[in-house]
């Protein structure tokens, strides 16, 4: 049994502190301007019209170009994928 209370405790030390350097969910897109820069970033070229950003900002979907690009959390990154 104390060798269960241990890893029990150990446990609980590597989630406080995962949680204390910041790895607590999904990264959120500030404002549209960032949208239109991770998805300039990933494809070469790539100008948007339009920006929606979704209401918890966890992803957009920007039109431009003839083309609909999708930006998603994955982790802590952006994926970005035309659509």
């Amino acid at each position: 049994m104390t060798l269960f209370a241990a890893s029990l405790a150990g446990v609980a030390l590597l989630v406080g502190l995962a949680w204390a350097l910041g790895f607590r969910g999904s990264p959120r897109l500030a404002d549209e301007g960032e949208a239109r820069a991770l998805a300039d970033t990933a494809l070469y070229g790539f100008r948007a019209d339009a920006v929606t950003l979704d209401p918890d900002r966890g992803g957009a979907t920007l039109t431009g170009d003839g083309r609909r690009v999708r930006i998603d959390a994955m982790g802590d990154r952006w994926v970005v994928r035309e659509a």
